[in-house]
């Protein structure tokens, strides 16, 4: 019986923008004979099928709980791991500084999970709270008391527009060179467009604010409000800050997750701080026994 149904996010959205290209590609074969811009686009989707393809083979695209097992579904196979075979579930964990799940399957088979999965750490959660950890697993212990300590930090501008403002020109440079190339149609501006809102709405994720207010840790994003949060420091685990994502692991076992715009020193000097009021925060690199 299947109980839930996890989604890929990332994998979902991969597929989406790889049919997207073949039916474009597909109307400029139809509507004009084959060569120039058609064979360019052509060449796009075929670029975009195989990085897709590479991506799909390696990381499932669903995660089916059936209670006695999960089922991975991956682009060319699935594969069932039994509850009963699972020796440790853990999320987030550092991989390469990329976060991911991970799934101990026995004594020596170590699965890692990428990508964007929703409510999958609830899943970790509920196994945490019935298995618990063992004893190679243990985790650094929260020493907090309350304290008077505050601090705030704030996104850096100078951070922001490196890294991200070059991805998003990139994409808005690529989508301008799609509209070029196919007829002009409004339905494709339309989807151009909303893509460009979207990848507004992906920007505006790393203006959020980490203060420590009394005895909350406080997360503000003033544009994008479910990355408001306010977290008793009492109720924290740690605190892992891997690349652009700030994970907040709390004692029941739920994750919360945001991302950030911090420079490098102000993380570093986050890490400082949380570590200073007795809260451990693991920053850039992660020590074998917490893995």
């Amino acid at each position: 019986m299947l109980r839930h149904l996890y989604l890929n996010k990332a994998g979902a959205a991969f597929v989406l923008v790889a049919l997207f290209l073949v039916c474009i590609a597909c109307w400029c074969v139809a509507e004009r004979p084959f060569g120039g811009n058609n064979g360019l686009m052509l060449f796009v989707v075929i670029l975009f099928a195989v990085m897709f393809s590479w991506v799909a083979a390696t990381t499932p695209l669903l995660i089916c709980d059936r209670g006695y097992g999960l089922l991975l579904v991956y682009l060319y196979k699935a594969r069932t791991i039994f509850m009963r075979d699972i020796t440790a579930f853990r999320y987030p964990v550092n991989h390469n500084n990329t976060l991911c799940y991970r799934i101990v399957v026995g004594t020596e088979e170590v699965l890692d999970i990428t990508g964007k999965w929703g409510r999958l750490s609830e899943l970790v959660a509920d196994w945490e709270r019935q298995n618990g950890l063992p004893d190679y697993q243990d985790e650094p212990v929260n020493t907090y008391r309350p304290t008077d300590v505050s601090f705030e930090f704030r996104p850096s501008l100078r951070s922001l527009f490196d890294r991200r403002a070059a991805f998003l020109l990139v994409c808005v440079i690529s989508m301008l060179a799609v509209r070029l190339v196919v007829p002009p149609y409004g339905a494709v501006t339309v989807w151009i467009a909303v893509a460009i809102v979207a990848l507004g709405g992906l920007l505006c994720k790393f203006f959020t604010c980490f203060a420590k207010d009394g005895g909350l840790l406080k997360m503000t994003n003033f544009v994008v409000r479910k990355c408001n949060h306010s977290i008793s420091l009492e109720a924290v685990k740690w605190v892992m800050i891997v690349r652009d994502d700030v994970c907040v692991k709390l004692k029941d076992g739920h994750v919360v997750k945001v991302r950030h715009g911090l420079s490098d020193d102000d993380v570093q000097q986050l890490a400082n701080a949380l570590d200073s009021i007795g809260i451990p925060c693991r920053y850039r690199y992660v020590y074998e026994r917490w893995r």
